[in-house]
């Protein structure tokens, strides 16, 4: 029986729009300079606050299909110590371990 990995592909289409994102946030901040207009900045904000949702999204997707992965693979790579890195700034809490 294959188990369903749905964050396996939402994965690359997640990269793919943080680029995107962040190729937008730099013409924007380019033009900001430039004019100081508010609905640039605005707009900027915007995308920074998407941007910052999707990475979150991002590293969970990640570990998420490493712990659906672990059983059969080693999963201590790059990919999998950047994200719990990155959430590991999230976290507010010591836990006793």
């Amino acid at each position: 029986m294959t188990l369903v990995r749905p964050w396996r592909y939402k994965i690359p289409a997640m990269a793919t729009e943080l680029q995107e994102i962040e190729r937008k946030m730099n013409e924007l901040a380019r033009e900001y300079a430039e004019t100081k207009d508010p609905a640039v900045k605005a707009e900027l904000e915007k995308l920074s606050h998407r941007h910052s949702k999707l990475e979150i999204e991002f590293a969970v997707g990640v570990l998420t299909d490493a712990l659906a992965r672990c059983r059969e693979e080693d999963l201590r790579n790059a990919k999998v110590f950047v994200a719990l890195e990155f959430l590991d700034s999230f976290v507010t809490e010591e836990w006793a371990v």
